[in-house]
């Protein structure tokens, strides 16, 4: 006999541990069906805006969710490779970006917004206040428990962002609520929310730092959380409200949480059984017992109606009903691995409604065409085990009724093994730079590659002025829409789990929504975004209509802080680059990606682009002018394109992505793409650095990207100036979408 609360199939040392001689075995659907556990719904918190957004990506990297709104309708979409997103293809999809075909890499955001955390705490403490009359009256207190991230100055501490929403939310929700409420025994029981200052007292936490606190109140709360359930279980206790990180501590769990709130993404990646299971026992009443099946006369619907966890999950957590759907699923003997004759007619018989002579037929033409195949005989019991090609010979029984084909395809539950084969993983290797390139690159690399700084010409008070009255115009022409905000509630119907339709959807909330706004924090946060004096935003912020600061901005602050950082950026720019000064500083710059064995010159790999492919066997038609041996690195389908598919040109000597730059500009550092070595006439030396956008036309660009390319200019120019005397030009260009090489170099070469 093995005793255990969740025995494992496998010993510590990874032997698996067959079972045998089994009498009775209690799995996860057994417990669901069984009446053991409670029922499941998931509400699900889309947050949508006029552009498409980012929701999740696939773990096979195959998909990606993405939200958007459209007439005021949130629409959810699956995109592929190639899928069109915000009217750019998809050309990538890694582990935590997508890779779009101008070049742009959008990541993968599971921080949560304040707007996503407000209206996920403001559906929890509605879903808890839904349910908890009805449980009061029957002697049940209901919990509702709150996971979050691991920063606990999130509930302690002198900001904590997550305690305030709650106790905002929850005033106002209480307020109103108490309205509608008529029963006097329950509206008592409400009053002891708030102690004699005023101050709420339905909410605590417990973190790990918690333990041995010096603080009272703090202390107090962990006992009765960790120590004192019959206390926290009472309704002498106003505590109803229990926030934590996931992990709270080893075996602690409550009967009576009836809603979970997930405001953290961290942990997706362990079982969803096992981060709702906090909240799956049976609840109990003021004395302790549990509220099982026998005492509702075996009505289903009566015990559901009160043994029910609610769980509220951001949109983030795509999928989730269906990951619990497959984990009870998985993690279920339809059939055990080996079986007897017996076995296997009473789970035909109790998953169907089959009469005996049917369920027996249904068996012998299992073991007629070898779908099951005899094992052993072990005292006079005939053992047999699922055949490998079942699935296959199951196809070719055509002549089945459909009920009967159903059944014995869901007849085992199949897991399926997730095995990544190592051999396809690949190390990169360092760039090795052909010889005969050698000499060329060197002279390139440390031509184009100084130590420069730069000056910035003041702007006098009237000029200020003038900027910042054209600034405060444009942004208040800005038209930012209201945040949709809507709630799907997704049940899981237990007795139709291994069908499709097990899952039922249903739209529970929708609203808009509108910031509290701090002003203070807002020109901060805008003063920091656009890289500008705080005085001078403040200023800009002051010449606001007052309509478009207590409206426009709170529809959608971070929309607001994003459009307006990059007006200032944009009349900034137009300003610093008619004023901004290169200066060099003349040496070789040193280089972190270049290394040197005896006579041999390497870059690091990855110096040069984030993907790394051999072309040993691969052609291509500047194949000899390429300056490494076997590689290509690239950061996007685009810049592959380039390196593999543009046509041959005679005076291209040598050519090569370009290791990191760094070229300082107002906008941080620039990093250009390509660099080519180009025979000029008279014997000069042409060395052409490219920049290659895959944006349709230049006014594509974002502004920023824009700037840096603007500065960068302004950096090579001087460059060329400091090289004539040396018979060698420096020519910086644009290459935008599908512009030809050919003809950027015969814009520039016949005056040099």
């Amino acid at each position: 006999m093995r005793f255990g609360a969740t025995f494992p199939k496998a010993s510590n040392d990874h032997r698996i541990i067959p079972l045998s001689n089994v009498a009775y075995t209690l799995d996860s659907i057994s417990a669901f069906r069984q009446n053991l556990v409670k029922k499941i719904v998931v509400y699900t918190q889309d947050v949508a805006q006029n552009s498409q957004t980012l929701v999740s990506i696939a773990d096979n990297k195959s998909t990606v969710n993405v939200n958007s709104l459209v007439n005021g309708i949130i629409r959810k979409e699956t995109l592929r490779k190639g899928s069109s997103f915000n009217g750019q293809l998809i050309t990538k999809i890694n582990k935590d970006n997508i890779a779009l075909s101008n070049g742009e890499i959008v990541k993968m955001d599971y921080h949560l917004s304040d707007e996503a955390l407000r209206q996920m705490i403001r559906t929890t403490i509605k879903i808890h206040f839904e349910k908890e009359q009805n449980l009061f009256n029957k002697g049940i207190k209901a919990l509702t428990l709150f996971f979050m991230e691991s920063d606990v100055s999130m509930f302690r501490g002198d900001n904590p962002k997550i305690k305030k929403i709650f106790e905002e939310e929850y005033n106002e929700i209480i307020t109103n609520y108490k309205l509608r409420i008529t029963d006097e025994k329950y509206l008592k029981y409400l009053e002891n929310d708030y102690d004699e200052t005023g101050t709420l007292q339905v909410h605590k936490g417990y973190f790990s730092g918690d333990k041995g606190t010096k603080e009272e109140q703090v202390q107090l709360g962990v006992d009765e959380i960790l120590k004192d359930k019959k206390k926290l279980l009472s309704f002498e206790s106003s505590t109803r409200f229990i926030f934590s990180i996931w992990a709270l501590q080893e075996g602690w769990d409550n009967p009576n949480v009836f809603t979970i709130c997930k405001l953290s993404n961290q942990g997706s990646e362990i079982s969803k059984l096992q981060q709702i299971g906090r909240g799956l026992r049976i609840c109990v009443n003021q004395n302790l017992k549990r509220n099982t099946i026998s005492k509702f006369a075996g009505n289903e619907e009566d015990f559901w109606a009160v043994n029910n966890l609610d769980v509220v999950v951001s949109d983030k957590e795509v999928g989730f009903v269906e990951e619990i759907q497959k984990e009870i699923l998985d993690n279920s003997f339809f059939v055990t691995d080996t079986f007897t004759e017996v076995d296997l007619k009473k789970v035909l018989k109790e998953k169907t409604s089959f009469d005996d002579a049917t369920v027996r037929r249904l068996f012998k033409r299992l073991d007629d065409q070898q779908m099951i195949i005899f094992k052993e005989t072990i005292e006079g019991q005939d053992v047999f085990e699922k055949s490998s090609n079942y699935s296959m010979i199951l196809k070719e029984q055509t002549d089945l009724p459909p009920e009967q084909y159903k059944a014995l395809e869901n007849l085992f539950a199949d897991v399926k093994n997730y095995v990544q084969n190592a051999n396809n993983r690949r190390t990169k290797k360092n760039l090795k730079i052909k010889d005969a390139c050698v000499k060329e690159f060197e002279t390139l690399w440390h031509t184009i590659n100084k130590n420069a700084f730069y000056m910035i010409e003041n702007l006098d008070e009237n000029a200020q002025t003038q900027l910042i009255i054209k600034i405060a115009e444009e942004i208040a022409e800005i038209k930012i829409d209201e945040i949709l905000l809507q709630t799907m509630r997704r049940e899981l119907n237990i007795r139709k789990l291994e069908e499709d339709d097990a899952i039922v959807e249903t739209l529970h909330t929708k609203s808009s929504y509108s910031s509290k706004l701090n002003y203070l924090e807002f020109v901060q946060q805008l003063a920091s975004q656009s890289h500008t004096p705080l005085r001078f935003v403040i200023n800009i912020f002051n010449a606001l209509p007052n309509e478009f600061k207590t409206k426009m901005i709170a529809n959608n602050p971070a929309q607001a802080l994003k459009e307006m950082a990059e007006i200032i950026n944009k009349h900034l720019l137009g300003n610093i680059k008619a004023r901004i000064k290169y200066e060099t500083i003349e040496g070789k710059m040193a280089s972190n990606d270049m290394l040197r064995e005896n006579k041999i010159l390497y870059l690091k790999a990855g110096s040069s682009g984030k993907y790394q492919e051999d072309i040993t066997n691969t052609y291509f038609s500047q194949k000899e002018k390429w300056i490494f041996e076997d590689v290509i690195e690239y950061d996007s389908e685009f810049e592959k394109e380039i390196i593999l598919f543009d046509p041959k040109i005679d005076n291209i000597e040598i050519f090569g992505k370009l290791p990191r730059l760094k070229i300082k500009t107002p906008l941080g550092e620039y990093n250009p793409d390509f660099c080519y070595a180009v025979k000029g006439a008279n014997n000069n030396k042409l060395f052409l650095v490219v920049e290659s956008k895959g944006y349709n036309t230049l006014s594509d660009i974002p502004p920023k990207e824009r700037g840096k390319i603007d500065f960068a200019k302004k950096y090579f120019e001087k460059l060329n100036e400091q090289n004539k005397d040396k018979n060698i030009s420096i020519r910086f260009v644009e290459r935008i979408n599908k512009t030809q090489l050919a003809s950027l170099i015969q814009e520039i070469t016949p005056n040099e």
